[in-house]
């Protein structure tokens, strides 16, 4: 008897953490990041995340990249030292506020080092944050795969809610390492709107 009340317990407490830690998701939310890379300061803006909550739906992305929408799935992984083990996984097909590939490859080899290799990728990124600091994006935007993974903080880890992992895939071939274009902001400062 004594066994059964024990397990009892144990299975209430283990679904309390579980729709506890879930909560923010299932009720949706807003994201704001401060800034939506913290090295290029063209992108020293806002960057918001509006989640309508539930296992799967739309993230509605607005900032420096334009306005567009990825679908995500709720996903959990253990608990971490800091983070929750819940996020938002999504990836989409959008049209994004980026220079276009022709150009912004063109400028890659007017600023890389001098003798540096075609297979080096440190002088390649370095050239390619280079040139995301002066390219213009044209008004339409270009064609890119977004992927986003949100991850949340235990304890407001440095004063954020959140971790923001955001990419953008050039669509077509690229003389970048591997032949493919990615560009990889890093948001920071955000926090979840109460």
């Amino acid at each position: 008897m004594r066994s059964q009340q024990n397990f009892l317990l144990l299975s209430i407490g283990a679904f309390a953490l579980f729709v506890g830690a879930g909560a923010p998701l299932a009720a949706g939310l807003t994201l704001k990041c401060g800034r939506a890379d913290v090295m290029n300061p063209r992108w020293k803006a806002p960057l918001t995340f509006v989640y309508t909550g539930g296992d799967s739906g739309p993230v509605n992305i607005s900032g420096p990249f334009g306005d567009f929408s990825i679908n995500v799935k709720r996903t959990s992984r253990p608990a971490g030292t800091q983070t929750t083990g819940e996020a938002l996984d999504g990836t989409v097909k959008a049209r994004v506020k980026l220079p276009p590939l022709a150009e912004l490859e063109a400028c890659i080899e007017k600023v890389r080092a001098p003798g540096s290799k075609p297979d080096d990728k440190d002088a390649f990124l370095d050239g390619r944050d280079a040139c995301l600091r002066t390219l213009q994006s044209p008004p339409a935007g270009v064609d890119a795969t977004a992927s986003l993974r949100i991850g949340f903080f235990k304890d407001k880890s440095g004063g954020e809610d959140a971790f923001v992992d955001l990419k953008f895939r050039y669509e077509g071939a690229s003389g970048a390492p591997g032949g493919t274009m990615v560009v990889e902001p890093m948001p920071a400062q955000c926090v979840l709107d109460k």
